[in-house]
């Protein structure tokens, strides 16, 4: 679960998740490159661009996406859990137009569980 949090003060809020009671603090680069997943996902849908941040972020070995095929295979399952979770409204044209809306948790959950079990995420 992920929240705006306010640091006290008038500092800037800050992302924070809840992991059913367990706390750890998450880095600033890795917030940051979730916030570019999110933008690459959403905005320019560049599946390429988010296979790369999982390795730039340590959740994937570099030596996993090096293999043209194997990163081919990697971007196709992006592509799919993605299409699976996210709902692109359309407009009359059937063009997708608005930021896309979550499926429901469990839909979410199993696809990204498909997608974590067959890769080597760290």
């Amino acid at each position: 679960n992920l929240l705006k949090v306010k640091t006290g003060g008038n500092g800037p809020a800050q992302l924070g998740y809840l992991d059913f009671g367990l706390v750890s603090e998450v880095p600033q680069s890795f917030r940051d490159g979730i916030v570019c997943a999110v933008v690459q996902i959403v905005f320019a849908r560049n599946i390429n661009a988010v296979a790369d941040l999982c390795v730039d972020l340590g959740l994937l070995p570099r030596e996993k996406l090096t293999d043209p095929v194997q990163r081919q295979k990697f971007v196709r399952a992006l592509r799919n859990t993605f299409d699976e979770i996210l709902v692109w409204p359309k407009d009359k044209k059937g063009r997708s137009t608005a930021v896309p809306k979550l499926c429901s948790f469990q839909q979410g959950l199993a696809a990204m569980t498909k997608l974590i079990a067959s890769y080597e995420f760290t």
